[in-house]
């Protein structure tokens, strides 16, 4: 059952991807916003390539880093959740809230700061 939600949830992800793509492409096909300094044949398989490149990165990589690190993090009893006490259920919804909330401030920093936008 647990694959057929991954399943369904990477081929919805990549329906979306290669719908907008294609919108995209026709809509800068038809209404080009200036010059082209280089040819679509040219700029587009490698910012496929790129996004192909990224998608493993974050998929394979980065779970993996992940995973590593709270095991690190647990066996040296480094952060706040290591330090204190509190049942696991209200541990794993606090450290959403605070990932999210950490998220949220990142974004909104970077929205304030034009040098890390770009």
């Amino acid at each position: 059952m647990n694959n057929v939600v991954a399943d369904s949830e990477s081929s919805l992800r990549l329906g979306i991807f290669l719908s907008l793509f294609i919108l995209l492409a026709l809509l800068e096909y038809c209404f080009p916003r200036r010059k082209l300094s280089f040819a679509r044949i040219q700029r587009w398989p490698s910012n496929l390539g790129l996004s192909i490149l990224n998608t493993v990165f974050m998929r394979v990589v980065m779970p993996i880093a992940g995973v590593a690190g709270a095991q690190i993090a647990q066996q040296n009893g480094w952060g706040l959740f290591n330090i204190i006490t509190l049942p696991s259920l209200l541990s794993v919804f606090l450290f959403l809230l605070i990932f999210d909330l950490a998220i949220y401030f990142q974004h909104r920093l970077f929205h304030y700061l034009p040098w890390l936008w770009r």
